[in-house]
């Protein structure tokens, strides 16, 4: 090699930019490096190929005879979402054995397409997918000759909108610009990479530094050397040993106190529904998997990490061979399944049943398929997180957190990386928020230096992770991304932090060492940002509530059936298979889990994908709607807050009067319970508990006030509400009103093209005011909602819950309150002062806000991206007013709100008419009761695996330490039980069950969950 010299003085831009340019595929292309990546030996012009308009037809299902040959170059392949099937004939030029098969080369076939493609071998083994990131398939056998098959996805990999979250266009194309065989030149290709990593460390560090500058000196020297020498391959051996003088061959990990050490794992972010539907993130996860099965095959030390069990089943099903074959790299800890929960869903809105059974069905998922369960809650991407969830991932088994979402946040920058997550009951989870602030990273070395910045734990922990690999639309690592890392795991010779190759766990081990030294935050890791998915896809969020209810109740009436037909088995009927009920149920559960995904639920999701989430819903309860051609009983299963039963369903009454207060002339409404007067437009000048004569409409600003705000976020249109939205809204008042059925109704007149009607009634025997809403709104970046401004003087204001309540400020003191303008409940809200104070009970609305003595309620938003339909349409819905005298707790607020909530969506069940022991099932009362009123019941249900046990959960309310009685009919012949967690694990000796029932002593905001055995 030729001793070059460079002169004393460098301009450091202009040398900068000459490396730019000896790297770029734009400029001098002809001249430098990339003109000696790749050789081209066959180019493929005319291709048999098959369209499939609708469909996503599986390799099996194509149709061989149906192939006619295209010109890929000049063909529009769409529309959105149909296929392509395309044949191709590799046989490679006579010449290539001559001039190709070098030393340092690999023969291969490049697929250049905007959208997304996955190619199969002739056996319909997937291979390799394409994307606009990865064009190039290395042929493992140089020589290879034979027919390889195409699949063209018509979407790109974040769906087909013009650009970022825009709602689909339907009719958009896509194209193939480049299909040809070609080889690589695999020196080439390593110093191409290593010299892009030079450069970005030497932009990144600067001229000011040792390291920056040596780096780019370096760089140049190459230059120099291949511009005078040419692109021979010991041109090329040359320059790379310059290259390694800097990132070495591996030559043994570095560790260094003076840098943090970084733990990279490969993964790849699949959301399971976003800006494409259900049925395509199948192929997506196909074709990001098989890409990291190909890398693992060349690289033992490679490790990628992957969650979501709904994924994996579906693979399961769709791509057995590839299932069997990532089962088979799991074995050898190189594909590595984690994350507990079925689908990675939203933190917010689920119910505490839903977030345990994502908790179940995903880590007993792991534990069939791949032999353990996973000790790590994996959620990088959600809206929020609730504080119940370091309790229901412990109960699962967990006893670690990643996520990085709260890097967002528009106001506070979180103060750490690594700490200790304790929630509302006091259960703990290490958490770990990777410091690059994101879970795609590409291992440049200016993404390790920024993390070493960004760090907010120095001093506490020297340890972090880094998420690499194309992620949201999936894809994941790239062999690009490898050389990187293979790079960065060496003893280099730079100022930047070294990768480790371990295992999450492993990390997590580390790291829990330093325990003691790290913080801790409690409560809620609220998400300053995309505060309207508490609102937005309003549908969505009612099926959901509105299933998580119907499946709680057909849970304990299949655990019914199954006790009485165990003991009563001669006189129930043949068709009575409790087996094929349970399968059914499972079934249902997996459709609502996948719906409660975190931009399905959240409603963040295009037009298409609503459409599946209903879809999936309606499928969900046909599953459950379990008929038998006997004679049968029509029953109602009732879940109270403190009981569960099964009663014969009586007539409804004809008359509406017989069940609400009539209402007066004067529009006043009152009971034992409150008395409510109303002003013809629709609000309420007065609201007082019996007991009390205050008034909770303070003088001059009446009670619910509907309200129009403008709603145009700074980017996120479905998932932002921003503090500013209030500043432009107008009042609602109502245009009419009159008498009917019972009720006040008045008539609102929204704007030109929205109008709506509003119902009240007052039930004779219920502490609250019920409001029902049937909304036809057309509207455009607007959003509806209810005020009450209360004549209390509040600190806070109280939220339901999964479990319990939490307490949020109503004031704007800190930065911290200001950014929390919209906040999540679950069924109730309330604000009180000493003595008294009010509730908004309501099913399935999830956004408020409070200030000061104001309380509002989010009911409607009208954003147009991703779904410019999003909320278009008529809705129903329904909201309560509670004044009380006390607390909330004393005034039984909650199990109104419970009842409230469940009163939407009565369970009507067959039970047959047979056996006697259905009879007394339906005539004994509460099967299940609780004697306790800080405890609910959330559910009773077979076990999952175990059988003849079943699985009782209770929850604590109020914040009390409570001794809890539990009442069980001898109808359910329950002999012992024992405390055990969500995976049904027992925690304690079985024991027996005295007439009394099961007493057990209960700690603030504890889920209790109780094997029973028959």
């Amino acid at each position: 090699m030729a001793e070059l010299v460079a002169p004393p003085f460098k301009n450091w831009r202009t040398t900068l930019e000459r490396l730019e340019k000896f790297l770029s595929d734009s400029f001098f292309q002809k001249y430098n490096l990339t003109s000696q990546l790749q050789t081209e030996l066959k180019t493929f012009q005319n291709i048999p190929c098959v369209k499939y308009q609708t469909g996503r037809p599986l390799f099996k299902d194509i149709d061989l005879k149906k192939f006619e040959e295209v010109d890929v170059k000049s063909t529009k392949f769409g529309p959105t979402w149909s296929t392509f099937w395309f044949k191709l004939e590799v046989d490679l030029p006579a010449s290539t054995s001559k001039v190709n098969l070098a030393e340092f080369s690999t023969i291969g076939l490049v697929w250049k397409c905007d959208c997304e493609a996955l190619i199969y071998d002739v056996n319909g083994v997937s291979l390799q997918s394409f994307s606009e990131e990865r064009t190039f398939f290395p042929f493992e056998d140089p020589r290879f000759q034979g027919t390889l098959y195409v699949e063209l996805a018509c979407n790109g990999m974040f769906g087909a909108g013009e650009h970022c979250i825009q709602p689909t266009n339907l009719e958009k194309t896509f194209t193939v610009s480049e299909v040809k065989l070609v080889v690589r030149n695999d020196l080439a290709y390593s110093l191409y990479h290593k010299l892009n990593m030079i450069h970005d460390l030497a932009k990144e560090m600067g001229q000011n530094t040792v390291s920056g500058s040596n780096a780019l000196y370096t760089a140049n020297h190459v230059v120099n050397l291949l511009h005078k020498e040419g692109f021979s391959a010991q041109s090329l051996q040359d320059a790379l040993s310059i290259v390694n003088k800097i990132f070495p061959p591996q030559t043994g990990t570095k560790h260094s106190d003076e840098h943090l050490t970084i733990d990279a794992f490969g993964h790849c972010h699949i959301d399971t529904a976003w800006l494409w539907p259900y049925d395509e993130t199948k192929r997506k996860c196909a074709r990001s998997w098989v890409n990291q099965i190909k890398l693992m095959k060349k690289n033992e030390n490679f490790k990628f990490v992957c969650s979501q069990a709904q994924q994996f089943k579906w693979v399961e099903t769709d791509y057995p061979k590839l299932f069997q074959t990532i089962q088979e790299f799991a074995k050898k800890g190189q594909f590595i399944p984690l994350g507990g929960c079925w689908v990675e869903m939203d933190g917010n809105l689920p119910s505490c049943v839903s977030f345990c059974q994502q908790f179940l069905y995903g880590q007993m998922y792991f534990k069939e398929k791949f032999g353990q369960f996973s000790d790590i809650f994996w959620l990088p991407d959600t809206f929020g997180y609730s504080a119940l969830l370091p309790q229901i991932a412990n109960l699962s088994g967990i006893k670690y957190f990643l996520t990085q979402k709260l890097s967002w946040n528009l106001v506070n920058t979180f103060p750490h990386n690594s700490f200790i997550w304790e929630g509302l009951d006091g259960s703990q989870l290490l958490t770990h928020f990777p410091p690059n602030d994101n879970y795609c990273a590409r291992m440049n070395p200016s993404e390790l230096l920024f993390a070493e910045k960004n760090f907010k734990d120095k001093g506490r922990s020297q340890d972090a992770m880094m998420l690499f690999g194309f992620g949201d639309g999936g894809g994941g690592p790239t062999e690009e991304m490898l050389v990187r890392v293979n790079a960065l795991q060496t003893d280099h010779k730079v100022a930047v932090p070294s990768c480790v190759t371990t295992t999450p766990t492993q990390f997590f081990e580390r790291l829990d060492k330093n325990r003691s030294s790290l913080c801790k935050w409690v409560g809620e890791l609220y998400f300053e940002l995309h505060q309207g998915t508490f609102t937005s896809q309003s549908e969505i969020k009612r099926l959901n509530n509105r299933m998580e209810n119907l499946l709680r109740c057909a849970e304990f009436y299949v655990a019914v059936l199954r006790i009485i037909s165990q003991r009563d088995s001669n006189s129930m009927p043949p068709e009575l298979d409790i087996d094929k009920m349970r399968s059914a149920l499972k079934s249902a559960w997996e459709l609502v889990l996948c719906n409660q995904f975190h931009d399905v639920l959240p409603g963040s999701c295009i037009e298409e994908v609503a459409r599946d989430a209903v879809d999936y819903f309606k499928r969900a309860e046909n599953l459950i709607k379990f008929q038998f051609s006997s004679e049968v009983i029509s029953c109602r299963v009732n879940l109270s807050q403190w009981s569960f039963d099964v009663q014969s369903v009586e007539p409804r009454r004809s008359d509406p009067l017989l069940d609400v207060v009539v209402p007066k002339v004067n529009l006043c409404l009152e009971n034992e319970y409150l008395r409510a007067v109303f002003k013809p437009d629709g609000t309420l000048e007065s609201l007082s508990a019996c007991g009390t004569k205050q008034n909770l409409a303070a003088e001059g600003s009446p009670l619910n006030v509907f309200k129009i705000d403008s709603d145009m976020p700074l980017f996120w249109d479905a998932w932002d509400i921003m503090d500013y939205h209030s500043e432009t809204g107008a009042n609602i008042s109502a245009v009419s009103h009159r008498i009917e059925n019972g009720c006040f109704v008045f008539e609102f007149k929204i704007s030109d093209n929205s109008k709506m009607s509003m119902k009240v009634s007052l039930p004779k025997c219920e502490p609250y005011l019920v409001f029902e809403l049937c909304v036809d709104w057309q509207e455009a970046h607007k959003l509806l909602k209810v005020e009450f401004e209360f004549d209390l003087r509040a600190q806070h204001c109280s939220y339901g819950s999964q479990i319990g309540f939490v307490e949020q400020t109503n004031n704007m003191n800190t930065s911290q309150d200001t950014a929390k303008f919209e906040v999540c409940g679950h069924k109730w809200a309330a604000m009180q002062q000493y003595g008294y104070g009010c509730a908004v009970l309501t099913p399935a609305k999830y956004g408020f806000r409070a200030l000061d003595s104001k309380l509002a309620l989010s009911l409607l938003r009208a954003p147009k991206a991703p779904d410019d339909n999003c909320d278009m349409g008529n809705h129903s819905i329904k909201y309560a007013l509670m004044p009380y005298v006390g607390t909330f707790q004393t005034a039984d607020v909650q199990k109104c709100a419970n009842d409230f909530n469940l009163n939407t969506d009565d369970f009507v069940v067959s039970i047959p008419k047979l056996s006697p022991q259905m009879t007394e099932v339906t005539s004994e009362g509460a099967l299940i009761k609780v004697l306790s009123k800080a405890i609910r019941i959330e559910s009773f249900q077979c076990a999952y695996e175990m059988p003849n046990a079943y699985v009782l959960k209770l929850s604590e309310q109020f914040g009390s330490s409570a001794q809890c009685n539990v009442a069980l009919s001898s109808l359910l012949g329950m002999k012992k039980y024992a405390l055990c967690d969500i995976l049904e694990r027992p925690l304690s000796e079985f024991a027996d069950i005295s007439e009394r029932g099961v007493i057990i002593n209960v700690k603030p905001f504890k889920l209790i969950c109780i094997l029973l055995i028959a």
